[in-house]
Formats: C-alpha cells, structure tokens, sequence
C-alpha cells in the first residue's frame, strides 16, 4: 500500500492507493456539523426543565417552611396540619406530624418505613439527598399494591415535627411527570429556628 502525503498553501490532502482524495476541510466540516447538532440537542434538552419561577408559585407556612408547586394546580387546605395541590390526576401535597418521641432521625425513618408497609407501599426506595436549600432529607418512592398508585415523597424529620411534601399519581402518569414533580419537590425549604 502506498501514500501520497502532499500539501498546498489551502488544503492537505492525503492520497491513498490512488483511489481518491480525502480533503481535510471536509472532514473538519463534518466534525463541527456533528458539534453543532450535539450543542443544539443538549440547549433543547435545557429549556425541557421545570423553571419554579416561571411555572411555579411559592407556598409558605408560619412554621418557617416554603416550596414550590405548579401554577396551574389548585389549592385544598384538608385541616391546619395538610394541604393538597392537585390538577386532573396529579397530587401534590404537604403536610406536618407532629413528634414528641426522642428518636433519632435514623430511628424515625426506619418507623416511617414501616408505616409506610402497614398502609399498604411496597417497592419502597429509600435516598437521603441533601437539597438546594441545604437540608438533609429523605426521599421515599413507593408503590400502593392495592391502588397502583405512585407516590414520591420528601421528608423532612426535626425533634418535634416531620414535614412531609409529596407527589402522588396513577403509575402512568406518575412516570411521564416525575421527573418535572421531582424539582417541585426538592424546593422543599424549613427555615432553622422555628
């Protein structure tokens, strides 16, 4: 096999066995194509997420606690401890246990799993993120066996409460919107000291 390498001022070309000429220039326009559509993709993927300030309102309690929920969902205060936000089929919710138990919070969250089963959850996943606003929390995904609904939850366990923020919706609709729920939920923010 025999190579040609020759060179003008404008291009470099290589020449291989005769059988054509391979221009630089061309594959180079085709590596930036190939960047541009990758660039393009990956700011199409971007506009894709949750914008809370946009699509959001903020909700706020007295006991120091805010998050965001949809702008389009309504609001239904339950009592003065729960309140839903929910639009068609999809739930979200917050609401605030209050415990006087001198547990801590490993202790509270493998007490909290168990109430979880003895309501009927299965699947449970268990994740301790630590959120944007600097709280450390847990996050419960989980299934109800005799529903088929699907819930995700962030909790939040301090010595006398445990504040409960959660999404909630038929498995189907659950996957299509978890991921944009899941950025309503991690706005999840307690103010220290209350």
């Amino acid at each position: 096999m025999s190579a040609k390498y020759s060179c003008n001022n404008c291009e470099c070309c290589v020449q291989l066995n005769g059988r054509g000429v391979v221009v630089m220039k061309k594959i180079f326009g085709i590596v930036i194509t190939t960047l541009c559509l990758c660039l393009v993709a990956a700011c199409g993927a971007r506009d894709e997420k949750v914008n809370l300030e946009k699509t959001g309102k903020e909700y706020r309690t007295d006991q120091g606690v805010s998050f965001h929920y949809p702008s389009d969902f309504m609001i239904n205060v339950k009592d003065s401890s729960t309140v839903e936000f929910s639009k068609n089929n999809d739930t979200l919710y917050f609401k605030v246990i209050k415990d006087d138990s001198d547990n801590v919070d490993e202790d509270k969250n493998e007490l909290y799993i168990g109430e979880l089963e003895e309501g009927g959850a299965t699947s449970i996943e268990v994740l301790k993120p630590v959120l944007d606003s600097g709280l450390s929390v847990y996050e419960y995904v989980f299934t109800y066996k005799d529903t088929g609904v699907k819930t995700m939850e962030i909790v939040y366990f301090n010595k006398s409460s445990t504040y409960i923020y959660g999404y909630r919706a038929a498995k189907e609709d659950f996957d299509i919107n978890e991921k944009d729920m899941q950025v309503y939920l991690e706005s999840f923010s307690k103010s220290t000291g209350k």
